[in-house]
């Protein structure tokens, strides 16, 4: 996990988007407090991450039947960027 918070400080991530990231590939899909809780962010500002990890292509979300889950991107993209 350190190598890939190495690599998300060089693409200019700062401490908030890095723990919502991680926090999201070791949870899997996950709703947003579960995923707060986990990246140790508050809600609103765990929101506010999201939104700036979506707009780069790094998070994505999907609606199910009980409600809204996230999901961050393999890894792996990043290289291809």
């Amino acid at each position: 996990m350190d190598e890939i918070k190495t690599l998300l400080k060089k693409f200019d991530l700062d401490e908030k988007e890095i723990a919502l990231y991680t926090g999201s590939l070791s949870m899997g899909e996950a709703n947003m407090t579960d995923l707060a809780k986990k990246s140790g962010l508050k809600r609103p500002t765990a929101y506010l991450a999201f939104k700036s990890l979506e707009s780069k292509g790094l998070m994505g979300s999907f609606r199910m039947r009980k409600g809204l889950r996230f999901v961050a991107t393999r890894p792996e993209t990043l290289l291809t960027k």
